[in-house]
């Protein structure tokens, strides 16, 4: 069975690393908004809908790692996945 601090320090663990992601998508589209001229091209679209993609999920991650983290903080609730670990 998991601590309190393990838990705590395994969702700040995810939290961490769903903000990372989420910046470098949001970084990854930014650069295509510079690139737009050359993105008329033909695999522009294409990497346009690929970061827009990239972007949505790691905001979903993000907003998933950090509704579980409240969710522990505040209400003491253990994620499925971490209990019994």
């Amino acid at each position: 069975m998991l601590t309190h601090a393990e838990i705590v320090e395994i969702l700040n663990r995810e939290v961490r690393s769903a903000e990372a992601r989420l910046k470098d998508a949001r970084q990854s589209v930014d650069a295509m908004k510079a690139e737009v001229p050359s993105l008329l091209q033909l695999d522009g679209n294409h990497r346009i809908t690929n970061a827009i993609k990239e972007h949505v999920k790691a905001r979903e991650a993000f907003q998933r790692a950090v509704k579980r983290n409240v969710a522990f903080t505040l209400n003491g609730i253990i994620p499925e996945d971490l209990r019994g670990a």
